[in-house]
């Protein structure tokens, strides 16, 4: 989608479940931690590859 104020492309994810039950152990704050830097790296990826096609 493309912001109507700015022209950019914008998205819109919602990764909470995969970062609240990455685990269930007293550790979880660096378990999600972890799931959520490996959602942004694989968003990275997704977005720099689809980037390259336009």
């Amino acid at each position: 989608m493309t912001c109507e104020i700015c022209g950019k492309i914008t998205i819109s994810i919602n990764s909470s479940h995969g970062i609240i039950y990455a685990v269930k152990r007293t550790d979880f704050a660096a378990k999600a931690m972890e799931e959520a830097l490996s959602m942004r790296q694989e968003l990275k990826l997704i977005l720099e590859n689809k980037l390259k096609s336009i």
